[in-house]
């Protein structure tokens, strides 16, 4: 089986991202069943800030999702991972093409819940705590989830966790026991630089709760999904009715499309 995990970091043009990169290929390769394979594509002018920062900036790396899995579809992969945590774009794609397609936080908010009932998702800032309760009820899940003050820490700072995380921990434990107090049995870190930093470490727990890395559960659900496939069990295309393939031109089109406008008068 050959996955395709889409990142939203545009890592050709952020070399302070590399140590991130060299850990997130590390752990996929070392979660994948052997004889799978995953492969880390990028994303083209991504700006992780502005993503994190704007609803319209979040809105136009979105639109690139569908067209990254009709472009994974093609080349042959069995699977498309979203390895980003607002999910952007995730109902788009699972419209465009016909292979197995999960999302990070989708596929983590459900677990989170089976294995601690009750979750915390640590966000960068209030407008990310917005959009991640947000998504939790779109998923069902918003009473499962429990509050938790923000994480507020510049890239610069996450970057250099991977060489030595104490303050990145130091920063975490007070949040983590707030979280515990609020009725959370697993934390989940909205920035997957985090993820990666502290599992480098080999840090799983924070101030004794559980510290679950999201890329490594999203690789074995996909996994999952795509054995489940095997034997028929699928994709609704009543809650994602795919799109026509007469269409799907169309849509690769409408994506990078100008606006033109026309005013009338009477």
């Amino acid at each position: 089986m050959k996955i395709w995990w889409q990142s939203a970091h545009d890592f050709d043009s952020d070399p302070g991202a590399k140590p991130y990169l060299d850990r997130l290929i590390s752990t996929l390769q070392n979660a994948a069943a052997p004889g799978n394979e995953v492969v880390v594509h990028g994303m083209f002018g991504s700006n992780p800030t502005q993503l994190e920062a704007s609803k319209w900036g979040h809105e136009l790396h979105a639109g690139q999702i569908p067209k990254l899995a009709m472009q994974a579809q093609r080349e042959g992969y069995d699977a498309f991972c979203l390895g980003c945590t607002t999910d952007m774009g995730l109902i788009f794609a699972k419209e465009a093409v016909d292979i197995v397609v999960c999302g990070l936080s989708e596929i983590n908010m459900h677990m989170a819940v089976i294995l601690g009932e009750r979750f915390a998702y640590l966000t960068a800032d209030e407008r990310g705590a917005r959009r991640i309760r947000h998504l939790a009820e779109e998923y069902g899940l918003g009473d499962r989830m429990v509050p938790s003050t923000p994480l507020s820490m510049p890239f610069s700072e996450r970057y250099a966790a991977f060489d030595d995380p104490t303050n990145l921990v130091r920063k975490l434990e007070p949040i983590a026991q707030e979280a515990a107090k609020n009725g959370a049995g697993v934390l989940l870190l909205s920035d997957n630089v985090l993820n990666m930093a502290l599992w480098g470490h080999g840090i799983s727990e924070i101030a004794g709760l559980t510290l679950q890395e999201g890329s490594t559960v999203l690789v074995k659900t996909t996994e999952m999904m795509l054995e489940l496939q095997k034997i028929g069990i699928k994709r609704s295309p009543v809650a994602f009715p795919r799109i026509k393939v007469a269409d799907a031109a169309w849509y690769d089109m409408a994506c990078y499309a100008d606006v033109s406008w026309k005013a009338y008068r009477i």
